[in-house]
């Protein structure tokens, strides 16, 4: 019977050390570099896609909006607070916009505002007629233009800061 025999690399392609057997490209040393910098890019690839992104600008949304109102604007609770957006967060155009959101407490929230829309509206109405208005106003634009995500999580660090500043 024939042996056959595979032409062995007994030389690392990348750093030019010495193979101890020929069946792999690359040293001990240089596979492990190379995994550590795929791992590097696939991170760095994943905290630039758009899912992140929105987190992202999601979380430093809430920050803002918490910061400037500092409290239930229904009942002055200071504890619990969340984001409420007047025109639905599908509508990417007014998700990060200030004008669209208030502070209101959980319970304010979710308990009252979600269950009882149009009393909640007239509250906003009597309580904030600009934000009515806004919310009258914008509720059917859509928006047909590409967001850029990492430009809106720069206006909103910024924004965070200069809130941050002011107390």
């Amino acid at each position: 019977m024939k042996q056959v025999t595979l032409s062995k690399k007994l030389f690392c392609r990348r750093c030019g050390k010495k193979l101890r057997n020929g069946i792999s490209k690359y040293c001990l040393s240089c596979k492990k570099e190379i995994e550590r910098e795929k791992r590097l890019k696939l991170q760095e690839k994943k905290a630039n896609s758009p899912s992140v992104l929105k987190k992202a600008c999601d979380i430093l949304f809430s920050q803002v909006i918490r910061l400037r109102d500092g409290k239930c604007l229904k009942c002055g609770k200071t504890y619990n607070l969340q984001t409420a957006h007047l025109i639905n967060r599908n509508n990417l155009l007014y998700r990060w916009d200030e004008r669209n959101a208030i502070t209101l407490c959980y319970a304010d929230h979710i308990l009252w505002a979600h269950r009882n829309p149009l009393e909640f509206q007239f509250w906003l109405n009597d309580n904030y007629p600009e934000k009515y208005q806004f919310w009258l106003t914008h509720r059917h634009t859509v928006n047909t233009e590409p967001l850029s995500y990492i430009d809106i999580k720069f206006k909103l660090e910024r924004r965070l800061e200069e809130l941050k500043n002011q107390r």
